[in-house]
């Protein structure tokens, strides 16, 4: 009796120890400059566990809210455009997207099978968690070639990239340049972009694709 409930006191040790959370707060002060306030578990730092929110301030400001249960979202996660706008809405518990914001554009997907791409018929798309609102936060970070401002090029630099199973982001390429170096530098940004997706699903079973990404350039960007 003595050995069992010294073994239950340990599970029960265990068990309110596993619980315990640290919080955890970061700040960033240059431009964007961002907050980031999520909690982790006390005895593995690594792991958050807990409500999670991060706010960029900024002329490409967004926020994101949620919960997450061992490393993994969970419950509704809300991701809000420069003017505070709920542009994405996903519940993770019920795998269900309950608002997006359109990007990608359906017509800019297709389904990958193998090397053959064929057309994307299920009036749904990879998301980007955050959306646009994420896009424009990594366009900040475009250096606009000094050749291409010189000779007053503008217009549309198209990028196209598979989204896996995974929700991972492979395989960038331009497929419509401008040149100048604007084809590079599009490049370069969209190769910065998180592989934070939430994979294109055909009845309810994760696959690749392939998708395009316009950029709209102009001088002063």
């Amino acid at each position: 009796m003595r050995i069992f409930l010294s073994l239950l006191l340990g599970v029960l040790f265990l068990h309110g120890h596993a619980q315990e959370e640290t919080e955890i707060r970061v700040h960033t002060y240059y431009i964007p400059a961002s907050k980031e306030v999520f909690y982790v578990l006390k005895y593995k730092p690594s792991i958050k566990h807990g409500s999670y929110q991060k706010q960029v301030q900024g002329p490409a400001a967004y926020k994101e809210k949620g919960q997450y249960d061992h490393n993994v979202r969970t419950g509704i996660w809300e991701y809000s455009d420069v003017k505070g706008k709920v542009i994405q809405r996903i519940d993770f518990s019920k795998d269900s997207v309950l608002l997006s914001d359109g990007f990608p554009n359906p017509a800019d997907v297709k389904i990958l099978d193998g090397a053959e791409a064929r057309a994307n018929n299920t009036g749904k798309t990879p998301l980007l968690l955050g959306g646009r609102s994420k896009l424009a936060y990594y366009m900040l970070g475009f250096r606009y070639p000094a050749a291409a401002r010189q000779a007053g090029i503008k217009g549309t630099v198209v990028v196209s990239a598979t989204i896996t199973k995974e929700g991972k982001m492979v395989n960038e390429k331009v497929v419509s340049g401008l040149g100048h170096g604007l084809d590079e530098e599009a490049l370069r940004v969209a190769q910065l972009l998180p592989d934070d997706w939430l994979p294109l699903k055909v009845n309810g079973v994760a696959v690749d694709s392939r998708i395009l990404i316009p950029m709209n350039l102009k001088p002063g960007f």
